[in-house]
């Protein structure tokens, strides 16, 4: 594992870059959101009218097809930035700012390919995200049903596709509200610190140095709830924080292998009060 690469290469300043896009005359409101997507303190709602069980959650993600295609893209890093219908703003702020880096045609589009990770939307959804797909063609929306609580469903689903679709170096996971130095990370990757490549996990670690050690939430009104049946332990394991982290292939094949056997487990939240210091 390593914590060097995330420090420089990503950064939480999306948000930041809004103020430079030209905002509609009529603000867009989303429920339960400050705006566009920034999610006030405490557990989301799930959205009505979906099963929103963790064992349904479970098998829409192991019901992706993993059998690799004849012929797959190839590629050193395939970025996941995960989203949800209603962050439109946030997903043009992405494409306006360091994915204008991958302009076709040039060598670091032919190195790094993304997708927008997505789950199942509402009924009332569709269609603005068909228009948005049609224009862009960037958006990959797995069948999960899409909700905070199934983060983990839906990155096993784009485990799934990737291995399907994709001969790649290294899966990555960023959040819509992050910003990636494509750059410093390709740069990091060839340097002899990221090496062997093979088993590699990178990412801003949380591994108890510098006080990054967390204790498991157990407030159930907490967006980051961990109940004791999931996770009984006083601390959690090493992780990376997930709002950019790599992982190589052949880990991620392995990953993909065992995903059948895997249970429903809730994202591992960071919130302030539970860090060691």
């Amino acid at each position: 594992m390593s914590t060097s690469f995330l420090a420089a290469a990503t950064t939480r300043t999306a948000d930041a870059a809004m103020h430079s896009v030209a905002r509609p005359r009529v603000p867009l409101q989303y429920e339960g959101n400050r705006f566009d997507g920034a999610v006030l303190p405490g557990r989301p709602t799930p959205p009505s009218g979906l099963d929103l069980t963790g064992a349904h959650a479970m098998r829409c993600a192991i019901e992706t097809p993993a059998t690799p295609a004849e012929s797959r893209e190839r590629c050193d890093v395939l970025l996941f930035i995960s989203s949800a219908a209603g962050y439109e703003r946030r997903r043009k702020v992405v494409r306006q700012t360091y994915l204008t880096a991958l302009a076709a045609g040039s060598e670091m589009a032919r190195r790094v390919r993304y997708r927008f990770l997505l789950g199942a939307p509402k009924p009332d959804q569709v269609e603005a995200l068909a228009a948005e797909q049609a224009e862009y063609g960037d958006l990959l929306q797995v069948t999960v049903p899409e909700s905070y609580e199934t983060l983990f469903p839906k990155v096993i689903a784009s485990w799934r596709w990737a291995v399907a679709t994709h001969e790649f170096g290294f899966w990555m996971h960023a959040d819509d509200d992050s910003y990636i130095r494509l750059d410093l990370l390709l740069r990091w990757l060839a340097s002899p610190v990221a090496q062997p490549h093979e088993g590699l996990y990178a990412g801003y670690i949380w591994d108890g140095s510098d006080g990054r050690r967390t204790k498991p939430l157990r407030d159930p009104t907490a967006k980051s709830y961990m109940p004791y049946e999931q996770w009984p332990h006083d601390t959690y394991p090493p992780f990376a924080s997930g709002c950019g982290f790599l992982i190589a292939y052949d880990l991620v094949a392995s990953l993909v292998a065992n995903s059948p056997t895997f249970t429903f487990f809730r994202v591992i939240g960071m919130p302030r009060s539970s860090v060691e210091r």
